[in-house]
């Protein structure tokens, strides 16, 4: 959703419950001045503001991208009541956010409930990248057979614009019940400049908290492998038990070449994973620096 305060543009995405007191928005605006900080709040059924403090994500304008003036922030909330929060999610409630320039014009927010559990609902989860005039329906395949293969039951799919075939083939794999696929409709932000990708990630981590204990960000030209043979998620569970005290695993990447046969192919029953039996792999290892994976 898309509104102004004064000529500031703001782009509110998601909406978390983090705690039985606490909401967590996450929104993307131009970049301001400190003093324009306490610029939005959050109401229930048009009552008085909530206590709401803004934090920016990164520096805006970022060092990496000076040229952006657009930055990820967090809005707040601290003070919201239990009873409300329940009926805030089962819809008797209406949750908003206004801006105090146009106190007037309120946007209701949908919350989602992120609220920690002792008992993550899957042990591996996949985050992709956000797909954008994606056509490419026979990497579909690729990307969830490998996941799988490595015990991976949660897939976050962020989508702005797919073709056809590509939304047929990603059905397939949400009607499988095996697995659960969450679409996430993630649309171009109204501005010239390039958004930071970082804010998808940050996203998806958001919705995977307590729901998976172990969480992936890929691309579908990434292919894991790991030693011995193993999955990624016995590899992972493996070293958690010899050393219970990590929280994240970096993972090096090596560029490889095989042959694609995938340009060819006109009917999904034509897919084969033969050509990952010949696979040409530079030894040495990418820098550190260079396309590390979390």
């Amino acid at each position: 959703m898309e509104f102004y305060h004064h000529t500031l543009q703001i782009f509110i995405h998601s909406t978390y419950l983090t705690s039985d007191y606490k909401i967590l928005v996450s929104f993307i605006a131009e970049c301001f001045k400190k003093n324009q900080k306490s610029y939005l709040y959050v109401t229930v059924d048009g009552g008085s503001p909530l206590t709401t403090t803004i934090a920016v994500v990164n520096t805006c304008p970022s060092n990496f991208k000076p040229s952006c003036h657009f930055g990820g922030h967090i809005a707040t909330v601290n003070d919201l009541q239990p009873s409300t929060a329940l009926k805030i999610l089962e819809n008797r409630s209406k949750l908003e956010i206004f801006s105090s320039f146009n106190p007037s014009f309120k946007q209701q927010l949908i919350l989602t409930d992120l609220r920690a559990s002792n008992l993550p609902s899957f042990k591996l989860g996949v985050c992709m990248h956000p797909v954008m005039h994606f056509a490419d329906w026979t990497v579909i395949p690729q990307f969830f057979e490998m996941w799988i293969e490595h015990g991976a039951r949660k897939f976050y799919f962020y989508i702005h614009s797919i073709s056809k075939e590509v939304d047929d083939m990603l059905k397939i794999y949400e009607n499988d019940p095996l697995i659960n696929v969450e679409r996430i409709q993630w649309g171009p932000f109204k501005v010239n400049k390039t958004a930071n990708e970082v804010h998808v990630i940050n996203d998806c981590i958001r919705r995977a908290r307590s729901r998976v204990r172990y969480l992936a960000i890929a691309d579908f030209d990434e292919t894991f492998i790991t030693i011995g043979q193993k999955s990624l998620l016995s590899m992972l569970d493996e070293t958690i038990f010899d050393n219970p005290m990590i929280g994240s695993f970096k993972f090096r990447s090596h560029v490889a070449n095989f042959n694609n046969t995938y340009l060819t192919i006109k009917h999904p029953k034509e897919i084969s994973f033969d050509t990952y039996n010949n696979i040409s792999l530079e030894k040495e290892p990418l820098p550190k620096d260079r396309m590390t994976k979390v």
